[in-house]
C-alpha cells in the first residue's frame, strides 16, 4: 500500500474479498473505492443520517473537502464540528478539541 500502517486495512480488504467472492460466486473482487472521496462519502451514507453531527479536520489544518466543507454533501447534510492543529507545533489541541464537542 501507499500508506504504511495499514495492517487492519488489509485484514478487513481481505475480509470484504472473501465475502464479496462468495456472494458473487466469482474467483477475483476489487473492493477498494476509486477515491478516498467516494470511500468517505460511503461511511458517512452507511453510518449517519442526514442532520446528524461529525468531526472533520478543518481544511486549514490539512483536512479535505469531503471533512465538512460546505462546498461538499459532507458539509451540506450533516452538522460539522471542525477541529484543528495548533499553529505552534502542528498537533491536535485535544483540551481544544473536547471543549468544542
Amino acid at each position: 500500500r501507499y500508506y504504511g500502517g495499514c495492517q487492519f486495512v488489509d485484514v478487513a480488504e481481505e475480509l470484504a474479498i472473501e465475502r464479496a467472492k462468495k456472494l458473487f460466486g466469482c474467483n477475483f473482487a476489487n473492493v477498494q473505492p476509486n477515491s478516498g472521496s467516494q470511500m468517505n462519502q460511503a461511511v458517512f451514507l452507511a453510518l449517519l443520517q442526514p442532520g446528524d453531527t461529525f468531526m472533520g479536520l478543518d481544511l486549514n489544518s490539512g483536512g479535505h473537502l469531503t471533512h465538512g466543507s460546505p462546498v461538499n454533501m459532507s458539509g451540506k447534510w450533516f452538522k460539522v464540528v471542525s477541529y484543528g492543529v495548533r499553529k505552534d507545533d502542528h498537533l491536535l489541541d485535544l483540551d481544544a478539541d473536547r471543549k468544542s464537542v
